[in-house]
């Protein structure tokens, strides 16, 4: 199978994009399509992709820059990545690699932060993929919104596997799994939504995230960031993205949506939007509906964490096994439980500490003498 790498841009300096497509240029043999979120985007010159799209005038966001890429591309296999990146030799073949043997995952890598000026940062371990929140309390421009879901990137380190979600500057799935699961980048608008979204929508229609065992980089604090200006009507436009993932849950989502109308600020173009957004919503919501998975056994697989089951999990009494692949009492999971501390002897018996990689479970490691 061919793939082809796909770049929202808006905002972005010159000098990273041009660095980043230098970078794929040297790694992989895929195309690269830019998709421009708006026509203000600057003229960057020759720049050496095979495609750039403009599709509107007006900035409609990351979701929506990459829902058109995906649907004009003519490769099987997409990878979405941001303009700010890095990549090791042989890094989209390993993506393509796995899809082609599961082409109903979505794939992402390991991400270790870059310095502004493309320096990798040496502390501590790539992030590895992400894990989803229920009823997450997050500042945003000097006020808190309290989201029903969102995505954040994970330190837990996991060297690969199934995980929650994917990170959002750098995935990759098959066309035809994403025509599957009803488009679903389509319900978003400005920037924000894509992990959470692709990671329920592809696990409900029977595949999962999966994490790869390559490390990339990620330029954090990019030009381009600081650059960007986000106006109120954007900002409107993230806040009701949250509202849509519940949405897009029907039935099973309504504890989420019930939270969500209780915490938003009101504000006119936000209830407009909803009203605008709304049939997109229910269409990939009656999509959703006919599929064996449901979104309770996302949540009790552990796959997302609410505020009652974190607290659960820090406070109860840490499982004893016997046996490092042991399952795992909290969320099921067989031998993924990792050891985080030295044998103590404890008069008849050897303990050590240890937890579950999947789901956070804290977990004791007993042998005896």
């Amino acid at each position: 199978m061919t793939a082809e790498i796909i770049i929202a841009v808006r905002g972005e300096s010159e000098s990273n994009l041009k660095r980043t497509i230098g970078n794929i240029r040297k790694t992989s043999s895929a195309k690269i399509c830019l998709v421009m979120d708006g026509a203000e985007q600057p003229n960057y010159g020759e720049i050496g992709v095979d495609r750039i799209e403009r599709p509107w005038s007006m900035p409609r966001g990351c979701g929506q820059a990459r829902h058109y890429g995906i649907e004009t591309s003519k490769a099987p296999i997409v990878i979405i990545t941001d303009g700010h990146m890095q990549y090791p030799v042989g890094w989209a073949d390993e993506v393509v690699g796995h899809l082609e043997k599961h082409p109903k995952d979505v794939t992402c890598c390991q991400m270790r932060h870059l310095n502004p000026d493309w320096s990798p940062e040496t502390v501590g371990t790539p992030y590895s993929g992400a894990h989803i929140e229920l009823f997450n309390r997050e500042p945003c421009g000097g006020a808190v919104w309290h989201w029903p879901i969102a995505a954040k990137w994970n330190k837990e380190f996991t060297r690969q596997g199934q995980i929650s979600a994917p990170m959002g500057a750098c995935y990759g799935m098959t066309r035809k799994h994403y025509a599957a699961m009803g488009k679903p980048l389509g319900i978003l608008e400005d920037w924000g939504g894509d992990e959470e979204l692709l990671a329920i929508c592809g696990w409900l229609c029977g595949g999962r995230t999966w994490l790869l065992p390559i490390e990339c980089g990620h330029v954090h604090g990019h030009d381009g960031m600081f650059k960007r200006t986000v106006s109120r009507t954007q900002e409107v436009d993230r806040i009701v993205n949250r509202g849509a993932l519940a949405d897009m849950l029907g039935e099973s989502g309504r504890e989420l949506l019930d939270f969500f109308f209780a915490t938003w600020p009101a504000d006119e173009r936000a209830e407009q939007l909803w009203r605008q957004r709304k049939p997109r919503v229910d269409a990939l919501a009656a999509r959703l509906a006919r599929q064996r998975r449901k979104w309770s056994d996302f949540v009790g697989a552990g796959w997302a964490i609410t505020a009652e089951n974190k607290e659960a999990r820090q406070m109860q009494t840490p499982q004893v096994i016997h046996r490092t692949h042991d399952k795992c009492e909290a969320c099921g999971a067989v031998g993924r439980i990792k050891q985080t501390s030295g044998m103590r002897d404890k008069g008849a018996f050897l303990q050590a500490s240890a937890k579950c990689t999947r789901c956070g479970n804290r977990v004791q490691i007993r042998r005896g003498k």
